[in-house]
């Protein structure tokens, strides 16, 4: 056993520490050769540089801005593996790059050609089809299709630009070299997805690009080439009636994944994304402000036969059903009363957080305005009023305060009340009022068999008192026995 012990230590103590040492340093990256492909994982990331393990004694380092994405964000963290390129040895270290660079040699360019490197190219000038490139000192020819990903509509803004390219063809030692970006961007872009899909599932928080607006939602970009789908319901908390009101294209937006489904291609993803789902739900805060009582002003939002949707904060809507619609619910319509955006004030009749529902009321809203109506009208007053709707039975005018007057079709004559259309102002008299009803009977100013519209749309020279109704009709009586004399 002594004798094994020596013959183990033996040769460690012939060496002496500094022979050691140098063995190691010199030793350090011998298995490394400029232009060798690397997987290598990250030790640290600084402000400027990125060190990385070799597998050898000696570590990498490159420059962080390589590995910065399309918009200018670093992405990766300490033990994320990166692909990197051997393109400088030093004593102490290696420098890596994702693409070779730099190495004026056709040897290289080979190199790169055969196994798939991407290599830094400047685009000189455009030619006939496409762009010289000069890549290492040599020139090189990039095909417009193969440029970039998309139609090139100005071919000169690439002029001068530094990119990246994949070696398509290298023939005669250098002298036919064709390169293409379009296949290194695919291929970044394919890994970008592969990388998309390991992390993608409900809840993730991720940033992309608006790239189209269509009336069932909206596009974002989450990596190049991989889109998802914002539902018109997921924009916001409110009800959106105009997708481009609330963004547009090319913004960044935040947005959360909802839903990954497989689509009916084998690498299509259905990705249902959420953009207000970022943002406290509006109920929560419904929930300390909207009491029952309280009388608040909303905004319409949907008119239905059986009543009208209120927005009382964003997101947050309640119903006013027909009946408590007040003065405007007899024989008339909601959706002939109400447009979406007009504004009105509502009581607060009961609130159903757990289920998201609130009951509202204009007619309680209203308050005493039916006493003020009863001082303020009386049989017999004249007003002005506007047309809002007419039915097989009558006419519907909208007077001060909301107020909806009814005009009896058998008061008109049957081609006056044919002539009646939506917006016209008319002269009208109230005949009956009927508070518990809430509801107002009127008939036109102007009483004769066939009705002179001109005069009864404005009420201009319409006599006020029984005398002057009086005069004006002896008035006209003693013109017609003019008339008829003279014609004598």
């Amino acid at each position: 056993m002594d004798n094994l012990n020596k013959k183990e230590t033996g040769p460690i103590k012939e060496q002496t520490f500094a022979e050691l040492l140098d063995n190691y340093d010199l030793g350090g990256g011998d298995d490394l050769e400029i232009g060798d492909s690397l997987s290598c994982p990250i030790i640290s990331i600084g402000d400027d540089t990125v060190i990385v393990d070799t597998g050898t004694k000696l570590d990498g380092i490159v420059e962080k801005k390589e590995l910065l994405d399309p918009e200018g964000q670093f992405l990766y963290k300490t033990g994320d593996l990166l692909e990197l390129y051997v393109i400088s040895k030093r004593e102490s270290e290696v420098i890596l790059s994702r693409a070779l660079t730099g190495i004026q040699s056709y040897h290289y360019i080979e190199d790169a050609f055969e196994r798939g490197i991407p290599i830094e190219g400047r685009v000189k000038l455009t030619c006939k089809g496409g762009f010289e490139v000069e890549i290492m000192k040599r020139r090189a020819f990039c095909p417009i299709s193969q440029i970039d990903t998309s139609y090139v509509e100005d071919p000169e803004k690439y002029v001068g630009s530094v990119y990246q390219f994949l070696i398509m063809t290298y023939e005669s030692k250098g002298k036919n070299i064709i390169v293409s970006r379009r296949k290194l961007l695919e291929r970044e872009r394919e890994q970008a997805r592969q990388k998309l899909i390991e992390q993608l599932k409900p809840g993730l928080r991720l940033s992309g690009r608006v790239t189209r607006l269509m009336p069932f939602g909206v596009f974002v970009e989450l990596v190049p080439g991989t889109e998802g789908l914002v539902p018109v319901s997921e924009i916001s908390w409110s009800r959106v009636t105009k997708i481009e009101d609330v963004v547009s294209i090319d913004t960044e937006v935040e947005v959360e994944v909802l839903k990954v489904e497989r689509g009916k291609k084998p690498d299509q993803l259905k990705i249902s994304l959420s953009m207000k789902r970022l943002f406290p739900t509006p109920w929560e805060q419904a929930a300390l402000t909207i009491k029952p009582g309280a009388i608040l002003d909303g905004q319409v939002t949907r008119s239905r036969d059986f009543g009208v949707f209120v927005e009382l904060i964003p997101g947050v809507e309640g119903l006013v059903h027909v009946s408590e619609i007040g003065a405007e619910q007899r024989n008339v319509l909601p959706t002939n009363m109400f447009q979406p955006g007009q504004q009105v004030r509502v009581m607060v009749k009961e609130v159903n957080f757990e289920n998201r529902r609130i009951s509202l009321s204009i007619r309680d809203a209203e308050g005493d305005l039916w006493a003020a109506v009863m001082d303020k009208y009386q049989v017999g007053t004249q007003v002005q009023g506007v047309v809002r709707t007419k039915d097989n039975y009558s006419a519907h005018l909208s007077l001060e305060h909301g107020l909806i007057g009814v005009l009896p079709k058998n008061l008109l004559t049957k081609s006056s009340f044919k002539k009646l259309s939506e917006g016209q102002r008319l002269a009208v008299i109230v005949t009956d009022i009927d508070p518990q009803a809430r509801s107002l009977t009127l008939a036109p100013a102007q009483k004769s068999e066939e009705l002179d519209l001109e005069s009864f749309n404005t009420g201009e020279n319409q006599p006020q008192t029984e005398l002057g109704r009086k005069l004006l009709q002896a008035l006209d009586a003693k013109q017609k026995k003019d008339k008829d004399d003279a014609g004598r």
